[in-house]
């Protein structure tokens, strides 16, 4: 019997059942190291017996399938929105998979929250503005600020069609 997985990976395996090890053996003996599509084929015995091996063998015993455990997640799947990762806690509006423990990645830091009320350009008190830009202004010729998740490309500029 020859099993095949197409998962991304197990990509480029296969797994050759025989029916006795002395031509297992053989098999393994004279194809090793074999050129295909130009690598050399590496083969070795299996970590367990197969399931059609233990069940010549009387040593089958029915195992959980990963596709029967994936079922109950995918019916599940709506109530994980409305919990924060499954753990049955209420969702914080944080970025899923946060180490337990942190404070959610959507707050502020701690130093931030006495500017709350501030826009985030205005310089520090006693910090004295560039030339050319007024207190809590925007230099001329930029753009206002945008809000941008982090990890997000911020919105792309409109090209002048001015000439140089």
């Amino acid at each position: 019997d020859i099993l095949v997985s197409r998962s991304l990976k197990m990509r480029g395996q296969a797994f050759v059942i025989f029916k006795e090890i002395s031509s297992a053996t053989n098999a393994l003996r004279s194809m090793q190291g074999f050129p295909f599509y130009d690598k050399p084929m590496r083969i070795q015995y299996a970590k367990t017996d197969s399931d059609i091996i233990a069940k010549m063998k009387g040593t089958f015993v029915e195992r959980d399938r990963k596709r029967e455990k994936r079922k109950p997640k995918g019916q599940d799947a709506p109530t994980a929105k409305k919990t924060g990762a499954g753990t049955g806690t209420p969702a914080t509006g944080g970025v899923q998979g946060a180490v337990p423990g942190m404070p959610p990645l959507n707050q502020a830091p701690r130093m931030m929250h006495h500017m709350a009320g501030q826009p985030p350009y205005m310089p520090p008190p006693g910090m004295i503005p560039p030339p050319g830009m007024t207190p809590g202004g925007i230099p001329p010729g930029a753009m206002p600020p945008q809000q941008v998740m982090p990890g997000q490309m911020p919105p792309s500029q409109p090209v002048s069609n001015r000439e140089p």
